[in-house]
């Protein structure tokens, strides 16, 4: 596992090399882009979580 520290630099390093070469139409579509997978990846956790959760229960009260 990667310390917090060197993650965070080479997400800002990613960042600023992703700029490079681009209009500021191009950089805004991007950041939409990532924001937008940002939040599918959040909802697909969510919905992991409820369904383990969902699931745990479920067994529990089938084993007693």
């Amino acid at each position: 596992m990667v310390c917090p520290e060197e993650f965070a630099a080479a997400i800002a390093a990613t960042g600023i090399a992703l700029t490079k070469g681009k209009s500021t139409e191009e950089l805004a579509i991007l950041a939409i882009l990532f924001i937008q997978l940002g939040y599918t990846i959040e909802s697909v956790i969510a919905q992991r979580e409820y369904i383990e959760k969902c699931c745990n229960k479920e067994n529990s009260s089938n084993l007693g």
